[in-house]
């Protein structure tokens, strides 16, 4: 019988069966009613420091010449606002690019995971995340949705050899970040 049809009220044999399969001889059950009052805090939340970062960031992207620099101390979270930013950008505009640029495959790898964790709090659809770095050989041009996680000097390699491409990807990147941008 499929386990849907079980009936484990209590006192049933349905239960009983249960618990001696569990070890357990029997529950407690106490009352429980929900709070009148329930603090929820965000799975990827911010300090109040860095929402200020963030919310500084977004409008400087947002006006002429569309650029910002973060800096922040060591430790202090440039990599979750930057998410952040990245997250906002790609739930207000659909169908869109965002690239993330570094110099090393650890901070590639650090971003691409970071992103990952993101997104799965702050966003609003399924999207790609590309690894353009180290082994990682994607067609940069086959999602219309994503992040790109890329390597300096392997993307740059490619869009040498490949000019069409640089072109093609220009016109749907919205956002490019550059970690550790004293490196570029």
């Amino acid at each position: 019988r499929p386990l849907a049809e079980w009936d484990f009220s209590r006192g049933s044999r349905a239960e009983a069966q249960l618990l001696r399969f569990l070890g357990l001889n029997e529950v407690v059950r106490r009352g429980y009613s929900e709070p009148d009052t329930l603090a929820l805090a965000p799975s990827y939340g911010l300090f109040p420091h860095q929402g200020d970062v963030v919310e500084r960031a977004l409008r400087a992207i947002e006006t002429v010449p569309r650029s910002a620099v973060m800096h922040l101390p060591t430790g202090a979270g440039k990599t979750r606002c930057a998410m952040h930013v990245v997250a906002r950008q790609l739930v207000q505009r659909r169908q869109t690019v965002c690239v993330w640029l570094a110099y090393s495959g650890e901070l590639l790898d650090q971003a691409a995971s970071e992103f990952e964790r993101a997104w799965m709090s702050l966003g609003n659809r399924k999207l790609d995340v590309v690894r353009f770095y180290g082994d990682h050989n994607p067609d940069l041009l086959a999602s219309q949705d994503c992040v790109i996680v890329a390597g300096l000097s392997k993307l740059y390699g490619h869009f040498r050899a490949h000019t069409d491409d640089f072109l093609a990807l220009c016109d749907r990147v919205t956002l490019t970040v550059m970690d550790e941008a004293h490196q570029s």
